[in-house]
């Protein structure tokens, strides 16, 4: 077999690969977690950034909405919510730095706070990272998740072969548009 032929690459090398990246390649300490918070300040900024690194949540207004996200789109995350804070949507994003391991008291904490979460990720949603995010929360804090305004939302990538034009990766992956159409509609089924 030449290397220029495609290679089937099962499900089982995949998942091992992903938790071999996730313990791995993840830029932080083990079971540390950052979360940020923020509002638009009168100029239209994005400004009152904190970032915690630890296990407490921040020290903030009322939020409506938790979006937990790791990686790159942290910084989508984080637009997205400055661009929802405009519209009197107020989003905390919690930057997971670890998937292994996960720092899920502070993803509930985040959802106790806010009653409603949206999970974003760059991979598909089958068989990705937000299934169990979402399936962790479940299992720590069922109480917090029956009190929810609404159910756990997932964003991902659709469900194909991310291709290796960036052109029709940025239609497949989520993007800060994704994002904030997300949250408006988990939005509107909180009232």
């Amino acid at each position: 077999m030449s290397y220029c032929q495609p290679q089937f690459v099962s499900d089982y090398h995949y998942n091992r690969a992903f938790a071999h990246m996730a313990r791995s390649h993840a830029p932080s300490a083990p079971g540390r977690t950052i979360v940020l918070t923020g509002a638009v300040d009168p100029d239209g900024r994005f400004g009152g950034l904190r970032s915690d690194v630890s296990s407490k949540p921040p020290l903030a207004a009322p939020v409506d909405a938790a979006f937990v996200t790791w990686s790159g789109l942290v910084l989508r995350a984080l637009a997205a919510a400055e661009e929802l804070a405009g519209e009197g949507i107020r989003a905390e994003v919690v930057d997971l730095r670890t998937l292994v391991p996960m720092d899920v008291d502070t993803i509930v904490t985040s959802v106790r706070k806010t009653g409603a979460l949206l999970i974003v990720h760059e991979a598909m949603k089958r068989a990705g990272a937000t299934g169990e995010v979402a399936m962790r929360v479940t299992e720590a804090a069922p109480e917090v998740v029956q009190a929810m305004k609404t159910p756990i939302r997932r964003l991902a990538a659709e469900n194909v072969a991310l291709p290796t034009s960036l052109r029709i990766e940025r239609r497949l992956v989520p993007q800060v548009a994704d994002i904030v159409r997300a949250a408006e509609e988990l939005f509107q089924e909180s009232m």
